[in-house]
């Protein structure tokens, strides 16, 4: 894995400034999936070639983000737009298929404070995030976990997007401070884990 990270912030007045920033992940991995089942004649394990598998991962991501923030009086703001490129391939090795992402994505966030006095101020706030499935959930074929449990990945599966919005009040009292908060989130996408029978006193698990 390699990470690489540019950030800059440039001041413009006593509460007001803009930032600005690249980032790129890059990370490449190799699985190998192998399933042996002991033979008692032999007293030895014995592979299964038929659950053998070698899957190679390889994503970069690179990103690039703006934010401006300024106090006017009583109330603060901040707003701010990511940028999100994505070049992914999970490529099966032992049939040569390849699943790839070429995407870009925008993520906005909005900030909005008010303070009503020293002691007491209302905030709200919205973003977008992303919330990418883990590495095994790509892989199409059967993996055994344990005597009683298989799984399988779904190549197709996209990632979670979830909207944010977000609001609050707080109240100070000395070094004290009670604050009331709620928020409300819309996941798209949503990845939903599947239980079903694969055979008997066997279960499969996969993802949608």
């Amino acid at each position: 894995r390699l990470r690489a990270k540019i950030d800059y912030t440039l001041p413009l007045r006593e509460n007001e400034k803009i930032e600005a920033g690249l980032q790129s992940r890059v990370s490449s991995s190799t699985d190998e999936t192998t399933l042996a089942e002991y033979d008692p004649e032999i007293a030895a394990y014995v592979d299964l070639p038929e659950f053998a598998y070698t899957t190679d991962y390889n994503r970069n991501i690179h990103s690039i983000y703006g934010l401006y923030a300024n106090e006017i009086g009583k109330l603060g703001l901040q707003g701010g737009l990511r940028a999100e490129y994505t070049d992914r391939m999970v490529e099966l090795v032992n049939t040569n298929d390849e699943y790839t992402i070429d995407r870009w994505d925008l993520f906005p966030t909005a900030h909005m404070s008010y303070k009503f006095s020293k002691e007491q101020q209302m905030m709200a706030s919205y973003s977008r995030r992303i919330e990418r499935p883990r590495g095994y959930y790509f892989e199409p074929f059967i993996t055994w976990m344990d005597a009683y449990n298989v799984r399988q990945g779904n190549p197709a599966i996209k990632p979670e997007y979830i909207d944010s919005y977000e609001a609050g009040v707080q109240r100070f009292f000395g070094r004290n401070m009670i604050s009331l908060e709620g928020y409300y989130r819309i996941t798209n996408n949503k990845i939903e884990r599947v239980q079903s029978v694969y055979a008997e006193n066997v279960m499969l698990q996969s993802v949608d």
